[in-house]
């Protein structure tokens, strides 16, 4: 859902079809199109159509399943990257460290490929267990 605020100004208009033809053109077939809303706040201009679009669009991604399926999609990405922090919270010793630092001091002293140098410290980890 997108709002342009201070639709009294120049270009709003221009601005909200380039959006609105933005979304129609990246929206897939299956998924529900954002809508989007001119206001001007201050003089209370287009509020109401918003909040009844607000409660529309709701209704809609309530209806056909959309909005659980964000909120659930939403809790996968955060217990993810709940995962990998403390996965690279635990990963990453002193020595480690200590080995990366050491040998990134310099441009000159990089002697082996980023692939390499995490497959090494992925190895000793290995070697740790």
């Amino acid at each position: 859902m997108f709002v342009i605020n201070k639709s009294d100004r120049d270009g709003a208009n221009r601005l909200a079809s380039m959006l609105k033809n933005i979304l129609h053109t990246f929206t897939a077939r299956s998924k529900i199109e954002p809508p989007v809303f001119n206001t001007v706040a201050t003089e209370g201009q287009g509020i109401i159509e918003l909040f009844m679009g607000i409660e529309s669009h709701l209704k809609t991604m309530t209806e056909n399943g959309h909005l659980d399926d964000r909120r659930l999609e939403r809790y996968r990405q955060r217990v993810s990257a709940l995962v990998r922090e403390q996965l690279e919270d635990s990963f990453w010793t002193a020595e480690k460290k200590k080995i990366l630092g050491e040998s990134t001091q310099s441009l000159d002293r990089i002697s082996t490929a980023p692939h390499t140098m995490a497959q090494e410290l992925l190895g000793s980890q290995i070697n740790e267990s």
